[in-house]
């Protein structure tokens, strides 16, 4: 029989950056030493494996508890959405030319940037939020970019593309 996710289908989606000083990282990284083999509420987060709602249940050290737990403060939160079937196909067309161009799949940055750009719906940081026709505007990346690294706009692209992808059969309706 399969279990059943943890997650509410019908969560707004939200990625909180690694790197967000709202995380207790202290915490975090006790927890991983003491059980590195364990599905760590954060760790099945930053997977996919929750569909990026933060506040999916999860068992660690005989607790329930979910990955919004872990932040101690406000953290910039990106709302994402999934991509349309039509932008996956694109997409995943793009990353088969990026690997075959580059060998290990150095031009994924480009794709990831376009998944951003496509799957995110909104900030809750302060950086001004636009889009048209539901796609992100360079100015919005930009601020994006500047206001939380270079890296940024990849992670949330990444996020965007795990978002993405078909549902599990435990997803499935039965």
């Amino acid at each position: 029989m399969r279990k059943p996710p943890q997650h509410a289908l019908d969560a707004t989606p939200v990625y909180v950056l690694h790197t967000d000083p709202a995380w207790d990282n202290d915490r975090i990284e006790r927890e991983l030493e003491a059980d590195p083999e364990g599905q760590h509420p954060q760790v099945a987060y930053y997977s996919g494996a929750t569909r990026f709602d933060l506040h999916a249940p999860a068992q660690w050290a005989g607790e329930e508890t979910s990955a919004a737990e872990y932040l101690t403060g406000r953290a910039a939160r990106f709302e994402l959405r999934r991509l349309t079937v039509h932008k996956i196909a694109e997409i995943r067309d793009d990353i088969r030319r990026a690997i075959n161009r580059d060998g290990a799949g150095a031009g994924l940055a480009a794709v990831f940037t376009k998944c951003a750009k496509h799957g995110l719906a909104g900030i809750s940081d302060g950086v001004e939020f636009d889009s048209r026709a539901g796609v992100v505007t360079d100015a919005t990346l930009g601020q994006i970019y500047d206001e939380h690294g270079p890296d940024a706009i990849e992670a949330i692209g990444a996020a965007v593309w795990r978002l993405s992808q078909p549902l599990s059969d435990a997803e499935k309706r039965p």
